[in-house]
């Protein structure tokens, strides 16, 4: 007997088959026995492989594909043709099926349309889509070079722990995206839209999409979680031999393998010059109307497996499952290959200059817009890299406890933490999700939820309300956030900057913690302390802890040095009062300064710890 599986371009698989004896009763159709019998789905021209439909637009618009699909079955012998069939959809939220196999489309997602006859199973795969209008020739978006694909990842067993793309918004206005769409393909295959309505994007920041968390994502080198990305799409997933992504500012559904490219249109250039009768003419070329940006990528050049139908001019190289692609500036040429480059998430190894140092795996990382603002780095992959100055992370300036009252009187009237905005852009604290962590010399005891802005290149001053210290040297100015907090033993504590860490560390040393790499961003450790960066910093009360230099070398013991809070006098090294204000805290009225000059000058209240009479500035 034969076998028979039959397929088709909407989507139908014969799954099963047997020998079926049917008895039928009457004339004409007499009996049958001993036949091969099979059963056979159509759109009555073609067998489907699967099946796309859209949900209904609105009247009278078209959407790329119809909302309903008229299925045949067709059983063979034809005198078989009267048995009972029967039609069903394991998802009738999705899509519906009548008696006689009639789909129609209800909602986005997949539904598995099934056909019995007997013993015997057809199925097809009906995919459906939220309607949108096909794409059309036009221009680019007025946004393109400047919102742009950043960097893009791939995930399935490798380094990289989940699909992901990063957009970047260069410009200093933040972007609405509520026409926006980003949509996606395989190398050769139709593309998937996912809608950005509702969100935005900050000025001079990043914008995370991510697929499904993999499996055993604690072994990837690359870990990002939910609480980085800015939206998580179930199912959406990259091909690691070759895709295509657009950033299209409109929501319609790309039917086209390549929008920087549907076709031209010959003008005529003379405009009255050269004389008509010498041909003048060139070929304008379209692209998909609001385009933004586009990236095609392959695994390898000239694999089979790699084919690739659309990209700008010429496709990236390379993308895996442990190689994302990020672009080498901000500078676009669009050219892909020229644009972008290959970025090794693996171990660092000495021989593989594409793989990354634990340092540029902090650096090239993609992130969300809570990241905010994103300072945009390009070191060579493999390269020794100094973050220097300008570094993109939020700087602890100083902190100290209170109760520093010996030797003279002076100190602070409270503990604090004073941060530093070393950016040109606001850091808002509530969106970027900051907590500030401190605790004791062996355990982690507050965690601060921060609130408010900080404005580009100045301070902001957490005071405690319980940790205060009476006998003080000046006064301190408003805080910009007051809460309960002590530092514990005198010369021995820590302080944590965090991103999305509500609750109370667990780890000992967020710093060398890889699992918290993406949520780190300052810590500052003193004494005899067990969390720090690489040594810990000095402290010997009532001097403490302040940056010398914004640039920050990840060493508390290089980059901070005792500052001397006490009452200065002759021959002695503490600072006068005239010269106090380069070192003691500002607020963020305070408006921009420099923390390592002290410029421009803002004395504090200098009082004598005595008397509480004001000492400087002079009152008249």
């Amino acid at each position: 007997m034969r076998n028979k599986l039959t397929t088709s371009k909407f989507g139908l698989v014969l799954v099963g088959w047997a020998l079926l004896v049917l008895v039928f009763t009457g004339c004409p159709m007499g009996t049958v026995s001993a036949t091969d019998v099979y059963i056979h789905i159509s759109d009555g021209d073609h067998p489907p492989n699967p099946i796309f439909l859209m949900t209904p637009g609105p009247e009278g618009q078209d959407g790329f594909y119809p909302p309903t699909v008229q299925l045949l079955a067709e059983v063979y012998p034809p005198n078989a043709d009267n048995v009972v069939k029967n039609w069903n959809s394991n998802d009738g939220s999705i899509a519906t099926v009548s008696n006689d196999g009639l789909v129609t489309a209800i909602s986005p997602g997949l539904a598995i349309i099934t056909l019995t006859v007997g013993n015997l199973l057809a199925r097809a795969n009906v995919y459906v889509d939220e309607w949108a209008p096909p794409s059309v020739q036009g221009s680019k978006s007025g946004y393109a070079g400047d919102l742009l694909i950043l960097q893009a990842g791939a995930a399935a067993a490798g380094a990289i722990g989940r699909t992901f793309v990063e957009l970047y918004n260069t410009t200093n206005q933040a972007i609405n995206m509520n026409n926006f769409t980003l949509q996606h393909a395989d190398g050769t295959g139709r593309w998937f839209v996912i809608p950005l309505t509702g969100k935005t994007i900050p000025a001079n920041s990043s914008f995370l999409i991510v697929g499904e968390l993999a499996t055993l994502p604690e072994t990837r080198r690359l870990q990002i979680s939910d609480a980085e990305a800015d939206m998580v799409v179930p199912g959406f997933n990259l091909n690691n031999r070759a895709f295509r992504l657009a950033l299209m500012e409109n929501q319609h559904r790309l039917t086209v393998p390549n929008p920087s490219n549907m076709g031209g249109a010959v003008v005529d250039m003379r405009d009255g010059m050269p004389p008509a009768d010498v041909p003048c003419s060139r070929t304008i070329g379209y692209t998909a109307a609001g385009l933004i940006d586009l990236l095609g990528v392959v695994n390898e050049w000239g694999d089979p497996r790699d084919v690739i139908y659309g990209a700008e001019a010429s496709p990236a190289f390379r993308i895996s499952q442990q190689v994302a692609i990020r672009r080498v500036s901000l500078n676009d040429t669009n050219n892909n290959f020229n644009d972008f480059r290959l970025i090794d998430y693996r171990e660092w190894s000495g021989g593989n200059p594409y793989r990354l140092t634990g340092e540029q795996v902090y650096i090239f990382r993609p992130r969300g817009s809570s990241f905010y603002p994103r300072n945009i780095q390009f070191p060579e992959p493999g390269q020794e890299f100094d973050p220097g100055p300008g570094t993109e992370r939020l700087l602890i300036l100083q902190a100290n406890r209170s109760g520093n009252n010996n030797g003279g009187g002076g100190g602070f009237p409270r503990a604090l933490v004073e941060l530093f905005n070393n950016t040109d852009s606001p850091i808002d604290l509530v969106a970027g999700n900051f907590y500030l962590h401190i605790g004791d010399a062996t355990d982690w005891t507050h965690v601060i939820p921060l609130a408010g802005t900080i404005p580009s290149q100045s301070s902001f001053l957490i005071a405690s309300t319980t940790d205060t210290n009476p006998v003080y040297r000046a006064d301190l100015p408003a805080a910009d956030q007051y809460a309960e907090f002590s530092m514990g033993a005198a010369n021995n504590w820590r302080v944590a900057l965090m991103i999305n860490q509500s609750e109370l560390l667990t780890v000992d040393n967020p710093f060398t913690e890889a699992s918290l790499s993406a949520y780190y961003v300052d810590m500052l450790g003193v004494g005899s302390a067990t969390a720090f960066e690489t040594q810990a910093a000095p402290s010997t009360q009532p001097q403490g802890p302040r940056r010398i230099s914004l640039e920050d070398t990840d060493n508390n013991n290089a980059d901070f040095s005792q500052a001397d809070f006490r009452g200065h006098w002759e021959g002695t090294a503490r600072t006068p009062n005239a010269g106090l204000y380069r070192i003691w805290p500002r607020n963020a009225s305070a408006g921009e300064w420099n923390p390592v000059s002290g410029v421009p000058a803002v004395h504090p209240t200098v009082r004598d710890p005595a008397t509480g009479d004001i000492e400087f500035p002079v009152v008249p």
